[in-house]
């Protein structure tokens, strides 16, 4: 399949409305703009991975305040299994329950699939590799096959930001990953709601951002 990398830091409706204004000709002409960039995906068997990091230090200073452990991750991770559900994809994707499941049944091979070589995947002046290279590339190969999957969805990194209203958010930088072919199909950086403060909440944004990129609701 054709790769294709799509960084997401601003809503594509937006991308869409820059530049000069079009005649009324051409606006009707126009095609929609692609805002389901994963759409394609939505009937093939994906693995989602649990989310993998959490920015400590960020422009809020939020990320220090999360307490210690990987609650924060887990709450994001059944967040984003409550929207993948309500598309209905919970029975066609490994979830990352599922996921999680088949690592324990399979842990003398298997990879800790919390704890993934991700540091290439992470936000970077330069953009991210187009090929896995290891361990990541054997990790995810191991873990997508116990799901009978091809293709792995990765929540790489939740960070919190301050957007341009001064309020605080949380972004998600996620990868679609070709787990057989070890290569990068996708990545980007999912935006969720402004807020005045940390909470449990703000986790459920990007998640819900995330899955509108695949189906809706």
């Amino acid at each position: 399949m054709r790769r294709f990398l799509l960084p997401l830091l601003v809503p594509l409706a937006l991308l869409a409305c820059r530049g000069t204004r079009p005649d009324a000709s051409a606006s009707a002409a126009a095609p929609p703009p692609d805002v389901r960039p994963l759409n394609a995906f939505a009937g093939q068997r994906v693995a989602v991975l649990p989310a993998q990091r959490l920015r400590p230090a960020d422009t809020v200073a939020w990320g220090g305040r999360v307490p210690p452990g990987r609650g924060y991750l887990v709450a994001f991770d059944s967040a984003l299994a409550a929207q993948l559900g309500e598309r209905g994809l919970a029975t066609v994707w490994a979830l990352a329950a599922d996921v999680e499941r088949a690592a324990k049944r399979n842990a003398t091979y298997a990879a800790d699939p919390r704890a993934l070589a991700v540091n290439a995947l992470l936000p970077r002046k330069s953009a991210p590799p187009e090929d896995l290279t290891e361990p990541l590339a054997t990790q995810l190969r191991t873990l997508v096959a116990l799901t009978d999957a091809r293709y792995a969805l990765v929540p790489v990194e939740l960070r919190f930001e301050r957007g341009a209203t001064g309020q605080g958010r949380a972004v998600l930088r996620a990868a679609l990953l070709d787990a057989r072919g070890s290569s990068v199909t996708w990545f980007g950086d999912v935006v969720g709601d402004s807020s005045l403060a940390l909470s449990p909440a703000l986790a459920a944004s990007p998640a819900a951002r995330l899955a509108d990129l695949i189906a809706a609701p």
